[in-house]
């Protein structure tokens, strides 16, 4: 009886060690990350990457080699789906507007919303970038 019991177990921990086994080398579903920078005159750059490290390096080193003066704006990272948009007032002002959100079209309603309550006015639509 002992000896069944014994093997009994050592079946169940060869079992549950080949189920660790399998669930630590399963990948998890990782995105591109995201990085929007802007100075204060209203000019942008978005860029993905690899990693949010990356893309705000590749995207602060291009805005200010372009525009001068850049600074982090919104940011998405590589552990969820999501994706921003960018918006300006259609006099191309210097303030732009941008907002996250869990699909293109939510991100963009949410910058036309802040824009038009900001602005009052009639806003655009200038980059949709989302981390797939």
């Amino acid at each position: 009886m002992f000896k069944k019991f014994t093997k009994l177990i050592s079946i169940v921990l060869l079992l549950n060690s080949f189920l660790l086994l399998i669930v630590s080398t399963a990948k998890a579903q990782t995105y591109k990350a995201i990085a929007v920078v802007w100075n204060y005159n209203g000019k942008w750059v978005a860029r993905k990457n690899t990693t949010l490290d990356k893309a705000i390096r590749e995207a602060i080193k291009v805005c200010h080699k372009k525009y001068g003066h850049c600074v982090i704006g919104k940011t998405i990272d590589t552990t969820e789906y999501a994706c921003i948009a960018i918006t300006k007032g259609s006099n191309n002002d210097e303030v732009i507007y941008a907002q996250k959100g869990f699909s293109a079209q939510d991100a963009s309603n949410k910058a036309l919303k802040e824009c038009k309550n900001d602005r009052g006015g009639i806003c655009e639509i200038r980059y949709i970038g989302c981390n797939d």
